[in-house]
């Protein structure tokens, strides 16, 4: 699974339908689950410093998925309708978890610890 991460500042006006569109049943949630072929589903943070600025982390099956679903136009719209509600929006990119040491995978980065200890 790998995760899109995107920081949206929303006019404090757009702030009930950003956040509306975005919830289960909401009409960004819905389309994403309906336009995009392993699209899992999205969660909304939002910041405690300020009421209106929002961390949506969305959840996909592969990152292959994820590159196929940028390429079609209704993309860009469904992308568009919540940057239409927000005054900025910033892309974090895509991420994933590191695989773990015991599949023979050592590409774990320096100063970081492995994330699954082997056994002696």
């Amino acid at each position: 699974m790998i995760y899109s991460i995107r920081i949206y500042n929303v006019n404090s006006v757009h702030v009930g339908p950003f956040v509306t569109s975005v919830r289960h049943g909401g009409l960004y949630r819905e389309l994403a689950q309906q336009l995009h072929f392993g699209y899992i589903g999205c969660d909304l943070l939002s910041s405690n410093a300020s009421s209106d600025r929002f961390l949506l982390l969305e959840f996909w099956q592969l990152a292959a998925a994820f590159s196929a679903a940028q390429q079609p136009p209704e993309t860009k719209v469904l992308a568009s309708f919540l940057r239409k509600l927000a005054t900025s929006c910033e892309d974090l990119g895509v991420f994933g978890f590191l695989p773990p040491r015991n599949l023979g995978i050592d590409s774990v980065p320096e100063n970081r610890p492995p994330l699954v200890q082997k056994r002696s």
